[in-house]
């Protein structure tokens, strides 16, 4: 079918509203709303309220297409969609993360259809994290004549490596007298090809798809009568096998790989739950950049986007389903729907996923209830065998919370799934004080938990795990070892951890073929769950944080796309980084009682910059691979230090100047060194564009960063301040926002504090072309501004 993106020039309203305005979709209308300080359970959505949405757009098509078939494809709605065309009700889904399709083929008429969209997120308290609202992720339109390749109608099987060969499927509408030409590229060259719906082509001389190496093919597949062509399809793919075992772990090709994962959600920052390619491309670059080769898409099905990013760049993914079966964990939440809903949902999960080589396994649940042991296994059973029905080449799983397993859920009232909701709903009080009994468990109590979550309970709980390809345990490490006594032949992976506990975690993932990777939570900063991973000087620990906090604080990542310390330590834990890194506990917060976020691995900052602490006590950590690392102050060594679980520290005296540490090995020879050097006495503003042009069509995003830096780059840490920025031309300034997890600033405007020195602004094309200048001004510096070309 003719493939068309059908993101453009949507009519926007809010529901009660009389104002429309034009919007290019992917457009989350829940980062436009203002937040609601005392909002009900307010730090799960970063006290962004819900509401209700309209999209309105005019379908014209001529006599031919109408006569033919006619699809919409929408990427993600959030949530309870309704697709009417015409005003009559066409399609939609409950879940707000599920890529579905409505078939419009029949109702349409030549001419002007209406497509009108509503989303309905007014049930506020139905997810426990920000989820955005609307139409966040593309909208596809499909066309073609009576006889036709179906969308996602092509899946393409790796059958074997030595030699390679792939099996090809199509399901398509067709005629007796009509033929399927199959036919696989490389680099545009066509490398094999045969006839029929059901091929396998062997590839010659074929290279492998991996996270090292991630080489990509190409299918087409051409419908014809004779001559003449009907249809054609094109689907990316890579050749690779996986496989696992307790005896050799997870095997890509044949070879073992640990995963080293992060887990991430769905808003991608600055642009709330709004999706591109491009910023897909971004965050997961970063994570490749500072040594992740897996991630898990946490705690729903990942979009095509996201999935094509991780082809390219080579990252392992794990697909997850929902983050409830049949119990909530809110008061809203997908529980209410899933025994109608779930077994469409995870088809769809699967249809997008299917192609994809970076998807290696499907999580079935995260962190489920499973008192009810009887229905648990039953549902357990159940979504396995669908998983492997649909897609027997991947593993299945289900990600356990052990301390929670066992443990009940809210009990499902169907009277909620139609109540009248409320978006906004107000306490007196506190807002940080509604939060899931699930990480404040965590948080509070681990001891309790490891006792609810011990292996007597676990082996209690047998019969729901044992369908599953593969075990995940979400902050289980006390039962890697214990379950493989008792389970020899069982795969587990570490699906969620805490990032303080890698070094002690990573040391037994490595030793064990049965444990086959480590996912920590997170690797990229998100909205919602606000506060987890927030560090309290002179508070106490707790799960939640209330307004103004907005992000979980807590990532490798931080909101706005810089690396932060935990991400280029665990680098170093993994053995990808090897030059050692300098870490600085907050010299202005020296001596202070820290309540670490229990989702953060340090506070420590790579910078040597802390204009006004001069004379006060620094604390540095020196992270490294080898055996030792000596740091120096301004030239004088401050000792040579035996590593410990990859660090050292030191206590010194802040003084304006240069740190350098360098990393021995067994026998003292020096491996590399890192340096640190206070900035100059002038602070300026900088401004540095990620890309040179924009391409026009309102789908192109780029981000600008910002930073208060002497004139050589060092950026300074103590010294922010608020900055504006002014668009001129044909662009559209999404954002502007830093990384400060807690904050009153809007990320939907043109001005914020900068966080530790550092800022950033967002833009995205127009339908039109021409120069684009962007000016950054802030109080007492100069104003900067730089051009693009929006071409």
């Amino acid at each position: 079918m003719k493939r068309q993106v059908w993101n453009a020039e949507w009519t926007f309203w809010k529901d009660g509203s009389t104002e429309k305005r034009t919007v290019d979709v992917p457009y989350d209308a829940m980062l436009q709303e203002t937040r609601v300080p005392n909002i009900k359970d307010g730090p799960a959505s970063g006290c962004y309220p819900g509401g209700k949405y309209f999209y309105e757009k005019v379908l014209c098509l001529t006599e031919e297409e109408a006569a033919g078939t006619v699809i919409l494809e929408f990427g993600g709605v959030y949530q309870k969609s309704t697709v009417s065309l015409n005003g009559t009700k066409a399609g939609g889904r409950v879940y707000g993360y599920s890529d579905f399709l409505v078939d419009l083929t029949g109702k349409v008429k030549a001419g002007e259809n209406s497509v009108l969209v509503e989303a309905d997120n007014t049930q506020y308290g139905n997810c426990r994290w920000y989820s955005g609202s609307g139409i966040y992720r593309d909208v596809v339109l499909w066309t073609s004549g009576t006889s036709y390749i179906k969308p996602f109608g092509v899946h393409v099987t790796t059958e074997s490596i030595a030699p390679a060969a792939v099996r090809v499927q199509t399901d398509a509408v067709m005629e007796d007298g009509m033929t399927l030409l199959v036919e696989v590229r490389k680099d545009g060259a066509v490398v094999a090809k045969d006839k029929g719906a059901d091929v396998t082509l062997e590839i010659p001389n074929a290279k492998l798809w991996s996270a090292e190496s991630p080489e990509l093919y190409e299918v087409s597949v051409t419908l014809k009568k004779g001559r003449k062509v009907l249809d054609a399809a094109e689907e990316t793919f890579g050749i690779r096998s996986i496989a696992w075992n307790a005896k050799e772990g997870f095997l890509v090709n044949g070879q073992s790989v640990k995963l080293r994962g992060g887990c991430v959600h769905a808003d991608n920052g600055p642009l709330g739950a709004a999706s591109f390619k491009k910023t897909e491309m971004r965050r997961l670059r970063k994570m490749k950049e500072c040594g992740y080769n897996a991630v898990r898409y946490s705690h729903q099905p990942a979009n095509k986007a996201f999935l094509d990013a991780c082809d390219e760049l080579g990252l392992y993914v794990m697909d997850e389903t929902f983050d409830t079966w049949f119990n909530t964990k809110s008061e809203y939440d997908y529980a209410l729907y899933f025994e109608n809903e779930w077994e469409k949902d995870l088809t769809d999960m699967v249809r997008v996923a299917y192609n994809h080589p970076s998807v290696i396994m499907y999580s079935l649940g995260n962190e489920v209830y499973l008192k009810e042991t009887e229905k648990s296994t039953k549902t357990a059973k159940q979504l396995v065998e669908k998983i492997h029905a649909l897609d027997a080449s991947r593993a299945a799983t289900v990600c356990i919370n052990p301390g929670l397993a066992a443990m009940g859920g809210g009990e499902v009232d169907p009277a909620k799934a139609n109540e009248a909701g409320d978006p906004a709903p107000t306490v007196k009080g506190d807002a940080a004080k509604g939060s899931l009994l699930i990480n404040m468990i965590v948080t509070i109590l681990p001891k309790v938990m490891k006792i609810l979550g011990s292996e007597k309970k676990m082996q209690a709980l047998d019969p729901i795990f044992a369908p599953m390809d593969l075990l995940g345990f979400n902050y289980g490490t006390h039962l890697y070892l214990p379950q493989h006594k008792d389970y020899p032949d069982r795969v587990i992976v570490g699906s969620e951890t805490l990032p303080s506990k890698l070094a002690e975690n990573w040391k037994i993932i490595a030793q064990y073929p049965h444990l086959v990777g480590d996912f920590m939570w997170t690797s990229v900063d998100y909205l919602g769950e606000a506060g987890v991973g927030l560090p309290k000087y002179g508070g106490k620990e707790e799960f939640n944080a209330p307004y103004p906090c907005v992000t979980a604080g807590c990532g490798s990542i931080d909101l706005t796309g810089f690396i932060d310390s935990q991400g280029w330590i665990s680098s170093i834990i993994w053995g990808q980084r090897e030059t050692p890194y300098i870490a600085v506990h907050p010299i202005d917060h020296f001596g202070e009682k820290v309540a670490m976020g229990r989702w953060r691995m340090t506070d420590a900052v790579h910078s040597w910059s802390w204009k006004g602490c001069e004379g006060g006590n620094a604390s540095v950590d020196v992270y490294s691979v080898g055996k030792f690392v000596e740091l120096f102050q301004d030239g004088v060594s401050l000792g040579v230090k035996e590593l410990s679980n990859w660090k050292a520290s030191y206590e010194l005296t802040y003084q304006p100047g240069k740190l350098e540490a360098i990393s021995y090995d067994m026998a003292h020879r020096v491996l590399a060194r890192d340096v640190l050097t206070t900035g100059s006495a002038e602070t300026v503003l900088t401004v540095c564009p990620e890309d040179k042009t924009l391409t026009t069509g309102g789908q192109d995003i780029t981000f600008v960063n910002i930073a208060l830096a002497d004139r050589t780059g060092i950026v300074k840490m103590l010294e922010d301040r608020k900055v504006t920025v002014a668009v001129e031309g044909p662009a559209e300034l999404v954002s502007v926002c830093s990384g400060n997890p807690e904050t009153k600033d809007d990320l939907a405007t043109n001005t914020c504090e900068t966080y530790h020195g550092r800022a950033v602004a967002v833009l995205r094309s127009t339908h039109e072309t021409g120069t684009v200048k962007l000016t950054v001004s802030a109080a007492g510096m100069d104003p900067v501004s730089i051009e693009l070309e929006a071409q």
